[in-house]
């Protein structure tokens, strides 16, 4: 008997399509004899585009186009709105209750899958993830092995800014601290010449004006692959709070043995949970 196909639901960008591919990779290996499918959301506060049809082929991905510009108050649709989200909530405590739906979130292990199971929800970055799942990502073209000599910088850093300097409840990384953090980096290494990858590179470099003196700041203008590619492979990698930084540590751990990380405090908590080897944690610099 053929089961059902498994549906995967995932929102966000690039960082969080590979939290969910990871669960993909983890769960063929426990479960050989199910299919599963991503269901890749374009729905959030900013659109977001499928990044994984670029480099993936050995699981379907299905582009899902429910972002939705936010829209003018209207008390009557906004009755309905609140009428039907009612009723879908009812529907999916309903699905969770009988395991047809997965939420994992909760859980740093793999979910276990029912017989009867039809789709897991979330985001999935509280999973540990294997040295054998970042290796599998690594095989890819856009990441293939390469060396400094190749191309990449001494020094690089990540300084997500974005939808940051928007949202209410987070902000960007306050350019005094990581100032402070890139100058005492590049003196210890006696490198002034720093890399910059952003998803607002101007705006980037402008907030780091105050070291611009005594640091060269170069921006890179490169794709979101090519930027986690250069990234980890760089001897020296500063990087902000952004789920493509986690990434980016988490390649660097396994290819890049010599290199050195720096990372906000505050992210400690969220890559040790994919992290388990004591090890490669204490690889990590915190600032």
């Amino acid at each position: 008997m053929r089961l059902p196909s498994i549906r995967v639901h995932c929102w966000g960008g690039l960082g969080s399509q590979l939290y969910a591919w990871s669960l993909i990779v983890q769960l063929k290996e426990k479960y050989p004899n199910r299919n599963f499918v991503l269901m890749a959301h374009s729905s959030g506060v900013t659109r977001r585009e499928n990044e994984l049809n670029l480099v993936v082929s050995d699981f379907e991905i299905i582009q899902v186009d429910d972002f939705k510009q936010t829209a003018t108050f209207n008390s009557n649709a906004n009755s309905m709105h609140t009428v039907a989200w009612f009723f879908r909530l009812i529907l999916r405590l309903t699905a969770n209750f009988s395991k047809l739906n997965l939420s994992p979130d909760k859980d740093s292990n793999l979910p276990k899958i029912f017989l009867w199971t039809r789709s897991i929800r979330g985001h999935y970055s509280y999973l540990a993830i294997p040295d054998k799942v970042i290796d599998q990502i690594l095989k890819y073209s856009c990441l293939v092995q390469q060396t400094p000599e190749n191309g990449f910088p001494s020094i690089g850093l990540h300084y997500r800014l974005g939808d940051l300097t928007t949202l209410s409840n987070k902000s960007p990384m306050p350019e005094a601290r990581l100032s402070s953090v890139l100058s005492s980096v590049a003196k210890g290494f006696n490198d002034n010449s720093i890399r910059l990858f952003s998803d607002s590179p101007e705006l980037a470099k402008k907030r780091l004006n105050d070291i611009e003196p005594l640091l060269q700041i170069g921006i890179v203008e490169a794709s979101i692959w090519e930027t986690i590619s250069y990234l980890s492979r760089t001897t020296i990698f500063v990087g902000t709070h952004s789920k493509i930084t986690i990434w980016v540590c988490l390649l660097r751990l396994v290819c890049n043995e010599k290199g050195s990380i720096y990372v906000p405090e505050e992210m400690r908590k969220d890559i040790f949970r994919n992290v388990t080897s004591p090890v490669a944690k204490s690889r990590i610099n915190f600032y």
